[in-house]
């Protein structure tokens, strides 16, 4: 028999655990290629960077991308599977909106004028760069983190 409170538990758990996975992705990208774990953030170690593993990361999030649909699961696995296929990665600059290789006040105000667009003649870096918060949309939640990084720019 199925117990229907079991099933209402399994799926708070999945859900937790999407969210978990979607915030964990950006530590995994270290420019070019992912990390097998998070030991250099961690423990400070060179990043442990097996081919296998990357594949590993493309396959499991092609899973997650069709059995949730989830736009965050699509931006990285685009991302990363770019890393592969260009053999040349672009790594975007967080918050460089307009792609001039700065992140100033223009970005934040490029970024507030594209808020729930998404222009179509954009790249995927153009995404990365401008979806800060990381849920696969721009959104106003990423507009005071472009605005936190065109001043740490700024005081650089």
């Amino acid at each position: 028999m199925i117990n229907p409170d079991a099933n209402a538990a399994a799926g708070v758990y999945w859900q937790n655990a999407l969210q978990g996975y979607k915030k964990s992705l950006k530590y995994y990208d270290i420019g070019g290629f992912t990390t097998y774990n998070l030991n250099h953030l961690t423990h400070g170690l060179a990043p442990f960077t097996p081919l296998t593993y990357h594949n590993h990361h493309l396959a499991l999030l092609n899973a997650l991308m069709w059995a949730t649909g989830d736009p965050v699961f699509t931006k990285y696995w685009k991302l990363w599977k770019n890393y592969v296929d260009t053999q040349s990665p672009i790594r975007p600059i967080h918050g460089d909106v307009n792609g001039d290789g700065l992140v100033t006040q223009a970005d934040v105000t490029l970024a507030q004028s594209l808020v729930g667009q998404l222009p179509s003649s954009w790249t995927l870096q153009q995404l990365v760069a401008t979806d800060l918060d990381d849920d696969g949309y721009i959104t106003s939640a990423d507009i005071p983190l472009i605005q936190a990084s065109a001043n740490q720019f700024r005081a650089k």
